[in-house]
This record gives structure tokens, C-alpha cells and sequence, in this order.
């Protein structure tokens, strides 16, 4: 299995100061690196992760995209190119759907159902968790040691015998009592590290079974913090690791690293285990790659040699609850993100009712750093869409109403994830107890209409299509957000505008949005039918409001101008008129023959809708019968 990040090495420094706090512990120790950045951990984290940070998407990992800078905006990391790697990485394809499906908009069909294309690829979007190391300017230099210290190109072309001879050389310092040689060498082997050819090598040969021994044995806190560090930094560039670091003892290692009492040794030991953990849950992917045959949807447990117990799952879940260090948290949070970015047996092990419910917590928590609660809710969206039954937790914690309004005041990664949770809210709604409880303050919302209308005007390409789904699913789920969103003739307009993005994800979301509202068509028309009969039959009485009036009574009559509307638009009317819906507004013309109370309104509205239908489909194989629809026709 090889893994690639497709990382410029020569970008590392721009996210490095996440590492920054090893200074300060060297320094506590006498093991100090002059060439690192101090920092607060708040600033770290800022640093680490800025408000609008760029997610790299799984089938297109870039370095270039782990700047995270603010100017970036998330949504268009999936459009845009994506630099070559400055070292020769072995790419490995490790995209998939969860259904088994590659993540291509050109694959996907015309479809009424939403789910088929809610999600876009910078949703399952993944980030290193260990941080890169930064180094001053000048520091990169490889530091004085006892022996030739090739440089990393150099290093990866040295032939087996030279390579055993630096090999021996390096675990002599590394076993001695010389505390300057040993950190000249960590800081060497960082320096190599960096490069995805001799982390290979580093990772996969001797050197890092003595790192984790010595991690295993040390009692020294500066020590322990540049081991776990070093182990992180090394597993973070590696493009494959074979079968004999799964017999180190490493996760056994990592795993006393995050019980430590000492916070800076637990940050380091999340982060190098985050990337373990990830890499190890790329190769079911891999063996499922290799083995088409078998059914995608079979998610047995890892056939590897790597085994993770529950209870490391248990204790990295445990880092999320109140009180932990926030770098920890946000290192435990990043591997949560990873790796249920897989779906399966992956994504089960983490979603627990605790671990949604701190996630929750920490996503609305006021006290924590942006990137930590952005990065919670990237979580929740993965549990949720890979646990849908999870949804009713999730708003049990954050109500709907809060979570749209944050839609229309966050910033566009936070709006991208409320609309991922309100969607999958709305599609799952049948999954939820009291359904009705939970949606309809968020549908009595009176600026929900306007502020969605100026959020697909003015949003980027993957909110609008987002938001046009919201919308879609309001609808579905009520048939009094029909009248609201579509007789506004802003909303039209904007939807006709819409069809001339180029676009893909936008694209595949308005036909999806068109072809979802124009399914709710017959079931309104025939809801209709039902009234007008009832009418008809005495069983109801009371006249019908007009159209248009705000105290219209409790049927469905009076949501018929959408359809309407509907025809008055460029994007609905050819989708609209269906041999169906001909029919069933066949059958209200010969009904309006009869007389009812409020009649002449809606035979005025439906005598129209009958003529635009027959100009956008000439040919119909409907010839109504009713002399309404014959006089208005001769």
C-alpha cells in the first residue's frame, strides 16, 4: 500500500508552527533547538488552520492546498490544478464513494434523488495531521555530525552496503549518552524525513525500530517529544510502510505517548498516531482495489497485520471531552476527520454516542479556536453521512434553526458544513423521532426564504449547489415552502440564470433541484383534486380564499399558482409538463365545471396553466374533454 499526500516539500514551512512548542520543551531539557518557532498554542492553532482553510480532497492531495492560507476559499480546491510533487512519490488512486462509486459528476445520471448528488469531493476532503517542521531561515542546513551526512537527494540513491554503514553509524549516536550527537542526528534524520523517498527508506528499514524502542524506553520529556515528533514527521511523508513496523510495538508506543502526564508528549504521540491510524485505514481500500470482485459494500475488519484495538479507539475518542489540551484535541480531531472520510468499519468505530456528542460541544463551543470547531463539524458530517440514524443525536445537540442560521453568518467551510447537516437532516427526516418538532421552527423562519435566495445568488459554486438542494428537500418535506420559494419570481430568475454556470457540481444539483420539485407535481394536482371533490361533496365548507390572500384555508388549492409559476420558467416548464401532470390538470377542468365557492380564482389560474402547458408541449396525448378547457382552446 503507498500512500501520497502529493506534498511540495518546499511548502512545508508554511503550516510548521503547529510544531513549534517542541522549542520550549527543549529548551526545559537543555536539548534546545535554536532553529525552531515558539508559539502559543492558540496561535498555533490559527496558524495551523485559518477560517476559510483550503481541505485537500482525497483523490487530489496537494501541498500546495495544506497552506490553508484565508485568501483560498474551499470550494475551489476540487477545480483547481493541483502542482506535480517535488519528490517522486508513488501515487496511489484512494478516492472512493462509499457506495463503491468514483467521485466523477460526468458518471452521474439525471436522478430526482438528492442524495445521488448532495455531495461534493472536497466533503471527504483529507489534511496531514502531524505538522511539518519549520525551520528558521538558513536552519535547514544539515547540522555537524560524526559521519558523512548525505543530502536527502544523495541519501535515497546509496547503494545497500553504504546505506548499513550510515545505518550503523546513526543507531551508535542514537544508543549513546551524548545528548548534543543524538539531537544532531534527530534533527538530521528530520531534515531527511521531509522527502517522501527517505521517509520510505527511514520507515522501513532499522532506524525507525530503534526510534520506536527508544521512545518505548525513554524517560526524558525533551527526548520523548522529539521521538514521537520525529515518528509522526516520518510516517506523515511516507508513501509505503511494510509489515515489519506493525511488529515494533509502535502503536503500543504512541499509545503510552497519549496517557502521558506531559502535554506536549501527548500532542506529538496524537499527531503521529493520527497519521498511523490514517495509513492503516487506507489498506482496506487497497485490498478491496485489488480484489474487484468482492462485493464493495463488504467492510470486514482490517485483514492487515495492523491490528487497532478498541481500546486505542476508546482512548483517542477520550481526548475530545472537556479539559484536554487543545492542540491534542485538534490532532485527535484531524484523525476523526481522516479517517472517516473511508466510510465502513472505519467510520462505526468512531461514531459513538459520546464522541457525537463532544463533537457537537466542541462545534458550537464559543471558548475554542475556529479551526477546532470547523474541523469538529467536518467530523460530524462524515459520521452522519456514513450513520445516518446519527442525525437525530446531532440535532437533538444543535437545533436546526441554530444550524441554518449559522448557514447564513459563517464563513464558507462552516456554511458548507451546516448545509451538509441540514440536508442530510432533511433527507433522514424520516429517521427522526417527532420529525415535526425538529423542522418546523426552521420552516416558520421568516427571512429562510430570502436569506436562501441570496445565498445561491451570490454563493460560491458549492454552497449554491448546496443550498438549491436544501431548498429541493424543504419542499419535499412541506408542501407550504412550494408557495414560498416558488412564487418568487427573485428565485426563478436566479435559477434561470443558474443553467448557464459551467459548473459541474452546479450543473448536477439544478437538474437534480428541477427534476425533485417537478416530482412534488402530481401529488399537489392530485391533493388538489381531492379538495376541489371534497368541496364539491359538501364535506367541506367554506369558500376558497383568493390565491393570493394570506388567510387562505388549510388545502392544498391554494399552493396551485406554483405550478404555474413553475411554467413561467425557462429551467422548470419543459420538465413540468409531463403526460401526468396533463392529465391530472385535465381532470381540474372538467371539475371547475361544476360550480364551488371561489371557483372563477382558480379556474382564472388554471385555464392558464392549461395554455402554458400546451405551448411548451404542442403535442400532447391529452385531449381534454371538458368544455372549459375546449372554449379556451378554440
Amino acid at each position: 500500500m503507498e500512500l501520497d499526500f502529493n506534498e511540495n516539500t518546499e511548502d512545508d514551512g508554511h503550516d510548521e508552527t503547529e510544531g513549534s512548542d517542541i522549542a520550549s520543551s527543549t529548551a526545559e531539557d537543555n536539548l534546545s533547538t535554536p532553529n525552531k518557532h515558539e508559539g502559543k498554542p492558540e496561535e498555533i492553532i490559527n496558524q495551523s488552520d485559518t477560517s476559510n482553510t483550503v481541505d485537500t480532497p482525497l483523490f487530489n492531495e496537494s501541498k500546495g492546498q495544506e497552506n490553508e492560507s484565508s485568501s483560498d476559499h474551499m470550494e475551489e480546491s476540487a477545480a483547481a490544478a493541483t502542482p506535480p510533487t517535488a519528490s517522486p512519490q508513488l501515487q496511489t488512486p484512494r478516492t472512493r464513494d462509499v457506495s463503491g462509486r468514483a467521485l466523477d459528476f460526468d458518471a452521474i445520471k439525471s436522478s430526482s434523488d438528492l442524495s445521488d448528488v448532495l455531495w461534493h469531493p472536497t466533503d471527504l476532503s483529507v489534511r496531514p495531521v502531524m505538522p511539518s517542521r519549520k525551520f528558521d531561515k538558513g536552519s535547514d542546513a544539515i547540522p555537524s555530525l560524526p559521519f558523512h551526512a548525505f543530502p536527502p537527494s544523495d541519501f535515497v540513491k546509496l547503494p545497500k552496503d553504504k546505506l548499513d554503514v550510515l545505518y550503523n553509524r546513526i543507531v551508535i549516536i542514537l544508543n549513546g549518552n551524548v545528548n548534543g550527537e543524538k539531537e544532531n542526528v534527530i534533527r538530521y534524520l528530520e531534515i531527511l524525513g521531509t522527502n517522501a523517498e527517505a521517509a520510505n527508506v527511514l520507515t522501513n528499514g532499522p532506524i525507525m525500530l530503534v526510534i520506536v524502542k527508544m521512545l518505548r524506553q525513554s524517560k526524558a520529556l525533551a527526548l520523548r517529544v522529539k521521538l514521537s515528533s520525529l515518528i509522526g514527521l516520518l510516517i506523515r511523508h511516507s508513501t509505503s510502510i511494510g509489515d515489519d513496523l506493525a511488529n515494533s510495538g509502535i502503536l503500543g508506543a504512541l499509545t503510552d505517548g497519549l496517557r502521558d502526564r506531559q502535554e506536549k508528549v501527548r500532542r506529538f504521540s496524537m499527531a503521529a498516531m493520527g497519521e498511523l491510524l490514517f495509513y492503516i485505514s487506507t489498506l482496506n481500500d487497497a485490498a478491496r482495489d485489488n480484489n474487484p470482485q468482492e462485493s464493495p459494500s463488504k467492510d470486514s475488519r482490517p485483514s492487515s497485520s495492523w491490528q487497532v484495538p478498541n481500546s486505542l479507539i476508546s482512548l483517542i475518542s477520550s481526548v475530545l471531552r472537556k479539559g484536554e489540551d487543545d492542540l491534542t484535541q485538534l490532532y485527535a480531531l484531524r484523525t476523526i476527520e481522516n479517517i472517516s472520510s473511508h466510510g465502513g468499519y472505519w467510520a462505526t468505530r468512531f461514531t459513538s454516542q459520546d464522541v457525537i456528542s463532544n463533537l457537537c460541544y466542541i462545534f458550537r463551543a464559543p471558548g475554542k479556536q475556529e479551526s477546532m470547531r470547523l474541523t469538529a463539524g467536518s467530523c460530524l458530517v462524515r459520521l452522519v453521512r456514513f450513520s445516518p440514524p446519527s442525525i437525530q443525536q446531532v440535532i437533538e445537540k444543535l437545533p436546526l434553526k441554530d444550524i441554518t442560521s449559522s448557514v447564513f453568518k459563517g464563513n464558507q467551510r462552516e456554511q458548507q458544513i451546516c448545509l451538509n447537516l441540514l440536508n442530510m437532516a432533511m433527507l433522514g427526516s424520516h429517521l427522526l423521532t417527532n420529525a415535526g418538532r425538529h423542522l418546523l421552527p426552521l420552516m416558520e423562519d421568516k427571512n429562510l426564504v430570502s436569506n436562501l435566495i441570496s445565498l445561491i445568488e451570490q454563493g460560491s459554486e458549492v454552497l449554491r449547489g448546496k443550498a438549491l438542494l436544501f431548498v429541493a428537500l424543504l419542499c419535499k418535506n412541506g408542501k407550504r415552502c412550494l408557495s414560498q420559494f416558488f412564487c418568487n419570481a427573485r428565485l426563478l430568475s436566479t435559477v434561470d440564470r443558474l443553467a448557464k454556470e459551467k459548473d459541474k457540481y452546479v450543473q448536477h444539483c439544478l437538474e437534480a433541484f428541477v427534476l425533485s420539485v417537478v416530482s412534488t407535481l402530481p401529488g399537489l394536482l392530485e391533493s388538489i383534486t381531492g379538495d376541489i371533490q371534497q368541496l364539491l361533496g359538501g364535506r367541506r365548507h367554506g369558500q376558497i380564499s383568493g390565491l393570493n390572500s394570506r388567510n387562505s384555508p388549510k388545502n392544498s388549492i391554494h399552493f396551485f399558482p406554483v405550478v404555474l409559476h413553475l411554467l413561467g420558467s425557462s429551467s422548470f416548464k419543459h420538465s413540468v409538463v409531463t403526460p401526468q401532470v396533463l392529465q391530472l390538470v385535465a381532470n381540474l377542468l372538467k371539475l371547475t365545471e361544476s360550480p364551488f365557492q371561489g371557483r372563477d380564482d382558480f379556474q382564472i389560474t388554471l385555464l392558464q396553466v392549461w395554455n402554458q402547458s400546451r405551448r411548451s408541449q404542442q403535442q400532447s396525448v391529452i385531449t381534454p374533454s371538458s368544455s372549459s378547457a375546449k372554449f379556451f382552446l378554440a
